[in-house]
């Protein structure tokens, strides 16, 4: 039995080539394992060692696993620590959007989500998965929208991070230009005067 064991401890061991070490995993219809070559049924699986906790893991360029590399990825970093802000009319409640047009929105509505979400730039590098509103008091003048979104590690589509990320918006008030020219021009709806 001693000889048994130690030879499937050998079989099992990963062996280096190259300073990288290799563990071959077999993939047959049973789960005996030979010492012959292998063949067209048996794929080898190229792995190393995680720097940090020694797990075998697929090669990549920082060589940790994934749990470990997990930590250090911070995508909060990308989208900063400022307030963004959206400017919203004080009379007729509407909300401007980046291409500085005045737009209704509901409060907590889709397009009002669409809306916010276009002004983080952040989200030109990320790819967003979900986001949805964070409840916060309406007089508090403050919109939080929770965005979770996933990045590429290694420039690959296999191995990806995902991070949840909440963004506030500060309301900030503002007049828009009907309303404007109508407090302005309270008595005199006019728009132009020719002479």
């Amino acid at each position: 039995t001693g000889k048994k064991d130690r030879d499937a401890e050998e079989r099992t061991t990963p062996r280096v080539e190259g300073g990288v070490f290799v563990e071959e995993q077999s993939k047959t219809d049973d789960s005996t394992t030979s010492d012959t070559p292998p063949t067209s049924g048996t794929q080898s699986v190229l792995q190393i060692r995680c720097c940090v906790c020694g797990v075998m893991t697929s090669p990549n360029s920082a060589n940790m696993c994934l749990r470990c590399l997990a930590p250090e990825i911070d995508l909060k970093t990308s989208f900063g620590h400022d307030e963004l802000e959206i400017l919203q009319c004080r009379s007729c409640k509407k909300y401007q959007n980046k291409n500085r047009i005045w737009m209704s929105c509901e409060w907590e509505s889709r397009e009002f989500l669409g809306l916010l979400l276009k002004r983080i730039k952040a989200l030109k590098r990320l790819k967003l998965v979900d986001a949805s509103f964070v409840y916060t008091e309406p007089h508090s003048r403050r919109v939080k929208v929770k965005c979770v979104v996933q990045k590429a590690i290694f420039g690959d589509t296999t191995s990806f991070f995902r991070q949840p990320v909440v963004a506030t918006f500060r309301i900030r008030s503002k007049m828009c230009d009907a309303c404007a020219k109508e407090s302005s021009n309270a008595s005199q709806t006019w728009v132009a005067v020719v002479q």
